[in-house]
């Protein structure tokens, strides 16, 4: 993840944590319009503010609806590394922060923590925070790949003769399953595709 030039290191903890906290925000709204999908209702989102984690699991129970095949294995996976994302988000964004060691072109940040903890928290980086930004990001590009599988799966029921090319099913199919790497601009990239071997 790339920084803003000249913030201190406190300021640049302030910075990468607003960046989480929308990256979240990006990926909850890409989430409820997964869900507004599997319940066949794609633009029909209700304007409840449901909680991330309990989308999710409602996503992970209606794939399961699914027969078995590329999408509903595909989705749990998808699912499933949003999960962890938003978990990240969470064990980050919920944290009291303060400063440790600022010199250095990496400074560690640890959280406070209660005397009820049994052991003190994992002490974070920012490269740590960088990484959860990513994951967002990247865990939302996924979903929506699931989605447009989703909605073809859907126009193939409704009209199997309606055309969908094999290279617009092939770019969301590898989107669903997370075979892309995101570049610093914010765009992401395929990564490349194993040879195929003639026996």
């Amino acid at each position: 993840m790339e920084y803003p030039a000249g913030l201190s290191a406190n300021d640049k903890l302030s910075w990468v944590i607003g960046v989480v906290a929308r990256n979240e925000t990006y990926l909850y709204m890409k989430t409820r319009e997964l869900l507004a999908e599997l319940n066949g209702q794609l633009g029909v989102m209700t304007e409840s503010r449901d909680a991330h984690g309990y989308l999710l699991d409602e996503c992970r129970r209606r794939i399961n609806d699914f027969p078995e095949g590329e999408i509903r294995q595909g989705g749990r996976g998808t699912i499933k590394r949003a999960k962890k994302a938003v978990g990240r988000r969470n064990d980050l964004l919920h944290s009291v922060w303060t400063a440790h060691e600022e010199e250095g072109d990496d400074p560690t940040y640890s959280r406070w923590f209660s005397v009820f903890d049994e052991v003190p928290p994992p002490r974070q980086t920012f490269t740590n925070f960088g990484e959860v930004a990513v994951q967002l990001i990247h865990a939302a590009h996924s979903i929506t790949g699931l989605i447009w599988m989703l909605h073809a799966a859907r126009l193939s029921e409704i009209n199997g003769s309606m055309p969908i090319s094999d290279r617009w099913v092939k770019v969301n199919r590898r989107l669903m399953l997370g075979q892309f790497s995101m570049q610093p601009n914010g765009n992401f990239e395929f990564e490349p595709e194993a040879p195929s071997v003639r026996l």
